[in-house]
Parts: structure tokens; sequence; C-alpha cells
């Protein structure tokens, strides 16, 4: 599918267990059951629950806690696909945050441009981070981008005048998409 095959971390895994969820709509079996509601708990974070999933398993399927085996999840991979400069686009677009902090210095104002993502602090977060930091670190410009662990959540920056006006003058050329196209800046 030409938009699904560029997302990535929980977006990407969500996807392949709907279609899993999909294929096993079709399957009258206990054990597709359990696996159908393990899937459907696994696609929202892990927070609070008004009906625990063990639980829930035994009302669908009639079974005995001690009877129950929870199917491990492990097996939905990232999306290995490298990043282009619209996903990046999109993702600042859809999750990020531009903006300038004004700082009173002692020779007057200082205009400090900042570029920020922020996603939950899971595994799959950190590793999408971690491709990301990789990626926007080999891009012309010499851009040099920080994850911060911000309580609950993971912080993607990249910090300056420098490395922000390389990081939008970089994504000029596909402005195109979302409208009046050119410098970032203006």
């Amino acid at each position: 599918m030409p938009y699904f095959n560029q997302l990535y971390a929980e977006k990407y895994t969500g996807m392949l267990k709907l279609a899993r969820i999909y294929d096993l709509m079709s399957v009258n079996s206990v054990k597709a059951k359990v696996e159908l509601v393990s899937l459907a708990y696994s696609l929202t974070s892990s927070g609070f629950r008004t009906i625990p999933l063990l639980t829930k398993i035994k009302a669908v399927t009639g079974l005995i806690l001690s009877e129950i085996e929870i199917p491990s999840l492990n097996c939905y991979t990232s999306n290995e696909k490298a990043f282009n400069l619209l996903w990046i686009l999109g993702f600042m677009l859809g999750d990020g945050n531009i903006y300038v902090r004004i700082r009173d210095t002692k020779a007057g104002l200082d205009f400090l441009p900042l570029f920020r993502i922020n996603q939950t602090n899971t595994v799959v977060n950190l590793a999408l981070y971690t491709k990301l930091f990789y990626f926007i670190s080999s891009l012309p410009g010499k851009l040099s981008p920080i994850i911060k662990k911000q309580g609950d959540n993971l912080e993607l920056h990249v910090f300056g005048k420098a490395n922000v006006t390389s990081l939008m003058n970089m994504l000029a050329p596909v402005t195109s998409f979302i409208g009046k196209g050119g410098n970032f800046l203006c």
C-alpha cells in the first residue's frame, strides 16, 4: 500500500496487528479468540484498563485462568524501509513543534530556534528515534540532533539557528506538498 509502507514504530506494528486481527476474524477457535483479544489489547499503550486482559479472555473464551496461555506478540517487527524527506516533513507537521526561545542576555535578546518531536517513551519509539537520529545526523549540513527522556516521553531536538536552518532548508524542496513551497524561515 503506497502510504502504509511509510509507517514506523507503533503505527507500523499496529497496522500489522490490524491485518492479523482481520485474518483471525474468520477463524472460530479458542486459540484465535485468545490471540484476537491479546492483539486488540496490545494496540493501545499499557495504561489503566477497566477490564484486565486475562478477565476479558476468560469472558470471551470461557476458559479458566490457569488454562489461558497469552501468545507472544514480539513477532511484530519494525519497518526497515529508509526514511525520506517527505516522511520527515509529515512526522514534523503531525507530531513536531518548531518554535523560537527568546533569552535576555547582556548583549540583548537572543533568539534560539528549536525543532522538537515528542513521543511516548517506549522501546519501539526509542528505536525509531535512534534511527531518526542517525538519519538526521547523516544529512548534509552536519546536523546535531539530541534525544532526551522527559518523564514518560522521548523528545528529539534539533537546536540552534545553524541546525534548524539546515533542517528547514533540506525540507524546502518537498514543501510544495503542503501548499506554498519555499523557505520555511520566511
